[in-house]
């Protein structure tokens, strides 16, 4: 292996690993981690090319394929990188800080507790760290960075050994429609839509923290 070799396989590992430890165990959502690897996928892909240039290992026209490969390739990392970024950013946006605006539509909040359950590019699910009963869960859906919808589960006590729950839907207004929500009552099979008021003295019969 030459020198550039050595010192090309030392890089993309350090790069590798880097990445595995940013992405997959700290799942940053930092600009400066964006930049930062697109700058390294850059150096990567470009600083072969260039050594084969400049030592003209090669001829002309492999090194021009060689650079709209690298381009291409490039563009779909670039790409890639910056979908995810976005993703995470919307996460967050939509996490425990937006709970100011649910206070004021007076829509369910997510508690200071709660943990990321799951995510995916156009949602993320909340949970109670230990659900016992009430107030379990939270699925919010988003589209494209704009939110849509979120359903938050309620577990209600089991009524001559039949499950109970409440399911509340919060819908979000686009351009200048007006934010609504729903309350379902489900015991058993049945679902039932009911009003707020009728959702609110369930909850207090039961002693369950509505949330909102």
């Amino acid at each position: 292996m030459t020198k550039y070799g050595a010192l090309f396989f030392v890089f993309t590992a350090l790069f590798l690993i880097t990445t595995m430890y940013f992405d997959v165990i700290l799942k940053t959502d930092s600009i400066y981690w964006l930049v930062g690897k697109l700058t390294w996928v850059t150096i990567i892909t470009a600083g072969p090319l260039y050594i084969d240039l400049v030592k003209k290992a090669h001829s002309v026209p492999y090194v021009v394929c060689g650079i709209c490969f690298g381009v291409l390739f490039l563009g779909f990392i670039g790409h890639d990188a910056v979908d995810k970024y976005k993703t995470r950013v919307c996460h967050e946006q939509f996490g425990k800080e937006f709970n100011q605006r649910r206070r004021r539509l007076g829509f369910p909040q997510i508690p200071l507790s709660w943990q990321v359950d799951s995510r995916w590019d156009e949602g993320i699910s909340w949970h109670g760290k230990d659900s016992i009963g009430g107030h379990e869960s939270k699925l919010i859906v988003f589209d494209k960075c704009v939110i849509d919808r979120e359903d938050d589960e309620y577990a209600l006590k089991p009524g001559d050994e039949v499950s109970r729950s409440m399911e509340v839907i919060s819908q979000y207004a686009k351009d200048k429609g007006q934010d609504s929500i729903f309350f379902h009552y489900i015991e058993g099979n049945y679902n039932t839509v009911i009003s707020r008021e009728k959702a609110d003295s369930i909850f207090d019969a039961e002693g369950i923290k509505k949330d909102y």
